[in-house]
């Protein structure tokens, strides 16, 4: 009730000095006392504006830097305390704006270092649901350079949940024209793109994945689709060499999938082979590998 949560309130508010000033210490053992209660108190979503108020966010940012350079070649108790609390921070409605304007995202980057898989699949979550949230702070801090590469990366290295959820963003985040731009814009990420959702699109039924789990049908089949679906809408670029590059790295798995994928996929795939048809010589690249076939099955889909 009101009365309970108050109290808890005024706990919070004598521990917290406590508990941060532990930071001050500069040892690794204050590190993990500190980051440790931090991530127990954030876990209280009513402990989430004292946390950011009382400048938490700075002390976990402090946290996970020394910690990266400390001996440790993996990623450190306290540095994923720090990114359980920030996390926390981003995902809540309530304090998430300030927590990005604070640098958040940028600061939990460079903890993806690592295979830690339980780290991938909190960040992928938490990347997630800033693409979901429609808000355009949220937004922009998933739509960067930065986070687009981490959700290229993940996609390719984490559990299945990590997968799917890291190509799902991918596919919302370009619907965004912008994005599309921006992805274009530079060829070393248009290349790097390209590969990942060209890759995505051969995701097979219990397919082992990164963590060392498998990847489960429906969920390949959702991987699959977000990567032609993504693809779809990089193909809205009016960039004839992007049509072409996308036939020529992408058809040899695309013609399958007119016959093997689920019908929403196929409706997909039609937009998509649409789109590249406006490059005569990606025309030329479908005609050469047999897509002709793949069109004329895709021709009699029914509703």
């Amino acid at each position: 009730d009101a009365e309970e949560e108050n109290e808890e309130k005024g706990i919070t508010e004598q521990v917290l000095p406590i508990v941060l000033s532990l930071a001050k210490a500069g040892d690794s053992a204050s590190r993990l006392r500190c980051s440790s209660a931090l991530r127990s108190l954030s876990m209280t979503r009513s402990n989430l504006q004292l946390l950011l108020d009382a400048g938490s966010l700075a002390i976990c940012f402090e946290i996970m830097r020394m910690e990266r350079t400390s001996q440790s070649t993996g990623l450190t108790a306290p540095e994923f305390n720090c990114m359980v609390v920030i996390c926390n921070m981003l995902q809540d409605v309530g304090v998430r704006t300030d927590t990005i304007k604070a640098g958040a995202v940028t600061a939990i980057l460079p903890s993806l270092r690592d295979n830690q898989h339980v780290a991938l699949d909190l960040f992928s979550a938490t990347l997630f649901q800033l693409v979901e949230a429609k808000d355009p702070v949220a937004w922009e801090a998933a739509a960067n350079e930065a986070s687009i590469t981490a959700l290229l990366a993940l996609s390719r290295i984490g559990s299945a949940s990590t997968v799917w959820r890291s190509v799902a963003s991918l596919s919302l985040l370009t619907e965004d024209e912008n994005v599309r731009s921006s992805l274009v814009g530079s060829s070393a990420m248009r290349e790097k793109t390209l590969t990942v959702l060209v890759a995505l699109l051969g995701a097979e039924d219990n397919q082992t994945t990164g963590n060392g789990g498998t990847l489960p049908p429906k969920a390949a089949a959702m991987v699959r689709r977000c990567a032609v679906v993504a693809l779809t809408n990089m193909a809205q670029v009016d960039d004839s060499n992007l049509r072409l590059d996308i036939a020529r790295k992408a058809i040899d798995r695309l013609i399958p999938m007119a016959t093997s994928g689920d019908t929403l996929t196929k409706m997909w795939l039609i937009s998509l082979f649409c789109l590249i048809s406006f490059s005569p010589a990606a025309c030329d690249e479908i005609a050469h590998k047999g897509g002709c076939t793949a069109l004329c099955v895709l021709s009699n889909l029914s509703d």
